[in-house]
């Protein structure tokens, strides 16, 4: 599952230089990234309804789009000037870019309710220095919660010599037979590491009961 990214603020407060910035210092530290931009995103449904209506269905959508991505790290930038919107995002980690007080859009500006609840409030413009920051951090704790396939593979493997280990020993017991025991022990090692690898990569990719990326 990817993390979801959401840059929000009025127009013209800076929200595609940073996500631009952000993207391209997370494509450095070789992490995949997809990027949608709210514009992008109504031209390409051709809807450009900016009623409270409309403005919820472009959140709902640009969350649809994000979960089928499989980048490690998705960056949505849009008003979001609603809360309800934020509710239906529902991002990983929020950035609000408070840079300017008002936008030439009056409706939007009207409309605009700030938000009560972000990971980053950013008042002044600055894309490079903030993408550091923000990227910086983002690496620290995918690295901390996603567990690497090597790892994993180790891990089987550590396991299995432990667990044939003490499979070779009670078949030992039972049968009285070192020759069977160990065939027992051998077959058991090959079936039960690869069932075990798999089931740590499956668990890998399920979110439940680990906080860590939401946390930032």
């Amino acid at each position: 599952m990817s993390f979801r990214i959401l840059i929000m603020g009025l127009p013209g407060s800076g929200k595609t230089y940073l996500a631009n910035e952000l993207q391209e210092q997370l494509h450095k530290k070789g992490f995949s990234v997809e990027w949608f931009n709210a514009d992008e995103i109504r031209e390409r449904f051709n809807d450009w309804d900016f009623s409270e209506e409309g403005r919820i269905r472009q959140s709902s959508r640009m969350k649809e789009l994000s979960e089928k991505s499989s980048a490690n790290f998705v960056i949505c930038d849009f008003v979001a000037p609603l809360p309800k919107m934020r509710e239906v995002f529902s991002a990983d980690m929020t950035i609000w870019l408070d840079t300017i007080d008002e936008s030439r859009f009056e409706d939007t500006n009207k409309i605009f309710v700030s938000p009560e609840k972000y990971d980053y409030r950013i008042m002044a413009k600055s894309a490079k220095r903030w993408a550091s920051v923000i990227s910086d951090k983002l690496e620290s704790n995918f690295y901390e919660s996603e567990e690497k396939q090597y790892r994993s593979l180790t891990k089987a493997i550590t396991w299995r010599v432990t667990g044939t280990l003490d499979t070779f020993i009670v078949s030992l017991l039972l049968t009285g037979e070192p020759k069977i025991a160990m065939s027992i022990a051998s077959v058991e090692f090959f079936t039960k590491i690869i069932l075990y690898y798999f089931h740590e990569r499956v668990w890998n990719k399920i979110s439940w009961g680990r906080d860590v990326q939401k946390s930032i």
